[in-house]
């Protein structure tokens, strides 16, 4: 191979890792209540709830019913372990029954889920087949047990920019993460949108006189919304 055709290849490659990484999700709409909440001892997460939420996912009957408790459990214990990584000791609720201790729920819904094609996400990508998680997120500080909660906003995003293996061309073996860009989807998705909410949970926890163990990660903010 040339020196220009091992250029050329190289920068293809490297632009196609830089649209990789445009696959994301962010934050937009967040309201806070006016009272200022008690720091929490622990965080609880309780499943999400799927009843109202659009999910296009080619499955119906006992086959979504299962599709939706498996992408509840993935985002509860994704979110459970970036909290506990970045902010405090944090548990799934065992009860739907909420008892007045030391400490703040999340909990919330699923708003859309759409898995799109994996085939066209491999094959093609750059928006082709791409995926969306869309959720709603309400925190509760349960040392008072309102109603409403301290903290409310939404996440969005999705997997809808990666290449996928055809744009390869003529440049032989591309990396297998790109090649493999029709298997990413939901479940990435739903791992962006816990470490999301974690950081929103994190950057609360600070404004009020909460201090972290670690290093903040400030969540990605989107534009608001009507």
């Amino acid at each position: 191979m040339g020196i220009q055709n091992v250029g050329t290849s190289f920068l293809a490659v490297s632009f196609l890792w830089i649209l990789a990484g445009c696959a994301s999700v962010g934050v937009r709409n967040p309201s806070e209540a006016a009272v200022s909440p008690k720091l929490p001892k622990q965080i609880l997460v309780a499943d999400f709830e799927t009843g109202n939420g659009t999910f296009r996912v080619d499955r119906s009957g006992d086959e979504l019913a299962a599709f939706q408790q498996k992408t509840t459990n993935v985002l509860a214990d994704y979110l459970v372990a970036d909290l506990n990584k970045s902010v405090m000791p944090a548990t799934r609720q065992t009860s739907p029954r909420r008892a007045r201790i030391d400490a703040w729920l999340v909990t919330g819904e699923f708003v859309r889920v759409n898995q799109g094609s994996r085939a066209l996400r491999g094959l093609v990508g750059l928006g082709a087949g791409g995926t969306k998680l869309e959720t709603m997120v309400r925190v509760y500080d349960l040392s008072h047990l309102s109603k409403e909660p301290v903290l409310q906003f939404e996440t969005s995003g999705g997997s809808n920019a990666e290449p996928g293996a055809i744009l390869g061309g003529t440049f032989g073996a591309l990396p297998n993460a790109v090649r493999n860009a029709g298997a990413r989807g939901v479940t990435d998705d739903t791992a962006r949108t816990a470490r999301q909410i974690a950081a929103m949970v994190a950057d609360y926890y600070v404004k009020n006189g909460g201090q972290l163990s670690g290093k903040e990660k400030k969540p990605k903010m989107l534009a608001k919304t009507e």
